[in-house]
């Protein structure tokens, strides 16, 4: 994972397709439903890990309240 600070976790909303106030809860639902359909094993598609890759590390920031600030 890179250093970045403002702009990773600007980006972290962004491919989870939430805003920066989001409640757990919408976090958790938005990771839940994108999980889903970018699976690799669902998404055929060229780059489809890199992309599931991505969603989870996003998850994994912005579902810990100390990481997320």
């Amino acid at each position: 994972m890179s250093d970045s600070t403002v702009a990773g976790a600007a980006d972290y909303y962004a491919v989870l397709g939430v805003h920066r106030h989001a409640s757990p809860a919408t976090i958790k639902r938005a990771y839940k439903h994108l999980a889903k359909m970018r699976h690799p094993d669902r998404d055929q598609t060229h780059g489809a890990t890199a992309r599931f890759q991505d969603l989870g590390r996003a998850y994994s920031v912005l579902r810990d309240p100390d990481r997320r600030r």
